[in-house]
């Protein structure tokens, strides 16, 4: 297959065996890496998202593209593998990347992860290692012994494909308080503890909850989480668990823009895709304290605090009747503007 340009940064994700390409899209980390590409190619550097079924797949897509530096999002290729492809003679001259999405308490869950990249680092020395979060570089240098030269830090933006949003949000205090808890089910996603606060929340204000989940993606055990999250709303009218599928991006921004608030309380973050989705549409949204672009305002004290929770829930609700939601708005498209040139200055550094 012969391409009429060379791409420039080619990002490889795998697909998830469960679902169709149509919902891959909405997956965290392809749209994330979506997300850079569409503002790479905004300010003229041609750059493309793949999705491959495996590992074996990479030489072709690197091969029909003829890209000049290639970016793995996450640890799924084995050092093997890895150090197969790159020794093949028509991939000598480009640049390899591995880039993590993830802060170590998401990484322990994943039994490969630490050994994989310690075999990335003493196997394959043409294998440089980025990461979204500087915690997770500095930690690669001091405690892995990367050479720094290896490890770069490579941030998430935010570039939306749909870029116009219905009218501002404006605060009623509705007799039904729709919550947005989205994303896939985790443990450390801690939705539990969020339903928890969101119901002692409503019922001090006199609300009827409902609770807004996604149930098409449970990981890590995610499955116990959404048993517990069901058994919670047995028999508490007038609160309800509203359960949704899997959606596509364009399906789940209409349903972003029809709350009236969504948590995002994680207790393990490196930027967080569906805080940017609900903040971009003026959602106020109640943050943890790992997603560094959110104001200070929207974030909680303590994540495993159900009061901290309600606390900060209260805060939220107060200054999006002072119209703030703008501000978080602005936190993002700032945050993003800063990691647009951190990506440019690493373009021109490799």
């Amino acid at each position: 297959m012969i391409v009429s340009e060379r791409v420039e940064v080619l990002f490889i994700c795998k697909k998830r065996s469960s679902y169709d390409c149509e919902k891959e899209i909405t997956i965290g980390l392809v749209n994330s890496a979506q997300n850079v590409a569409r503002y790479l190619c905004r300010i003229g550097i041609l750059a493309k998202v793949v999705i491959v079924n495996d590992a074996n797949d990479i030489d072709k897509v690197v091969t029909e593209n003829d890209a000049e530096r290639i970016v793995i999002e996450a640890i799924w290729v084995t050092p093997e593998k890895m150090d197969e492809i790159l020794h093949l003679k028509r991939h000598c001259y480009r640049k390899w990347f591995v880039r993590l999405h993830s802060q170590w308490s998401f990484l322990a869950n994943e039994g490969i992860a630490v050994d994989w990249l310690r075999q990335y680092r003493d196997r394959i020395h043409r294998l440089d290692i980025g990461a979204n979060s500087r915690e997770v570089s500095y930690d690669l240098v001091k405690s892995m012994r990367f050479d720094s030269g290896r490890i770069s830090y490579l941030p998430n933006i935010y570039s939306p494909e749909i870029v116009t949003f219905f009218e501002d949000y404006a605060w009623i205090g509705p007799p039904k308080w729709h919550v947005g808890c989205f994303g896939a089910i985790r443990p450390m996603k801690n939705q539990l503890i969020q339903a928890i606060a969101a119901i002692q929340y409503a019922e001090k204000n006199g609300r009827s909850l409902r609770f807004h989940v996604n149930v098409g993606r449970c990981e890590q055990n995610g499955d116990n989480v959404l048993k517990n999250l069901k058994a919670l709303f047995v028999n508490l009218w007038p609160h309800k668990l509203v359960e949704h599928p899997w959606l596509n991006y364009a399906d789940f921004i209409r349903l972003v823009r029809k709350m009236d608030l969504c948590m995002q309380v994680s207790l393990t973050e490196t930027f967080n895709m569906v805080s940017a989705d609900c903040v971009w549409n003026r959602i106020p949204t109640l943050g943890c304290r790992q997603i560094e672009w959110l104001p200070w305002w929207s974030k909680v004290d303590n994540e495993c605090s159900v009061k901290s929770i309600c606390s900060g829930l209260k805060r939220i609700e107060l200054m999006s009747k002072l119209g703030m939601q703008r501000l978080q708005q602005f936190c993002l498209e700032r945050w993003s503007r800063k990691s647009g040139l951190i990506w440019l200055r690493w373009l021109e550094k490799v």
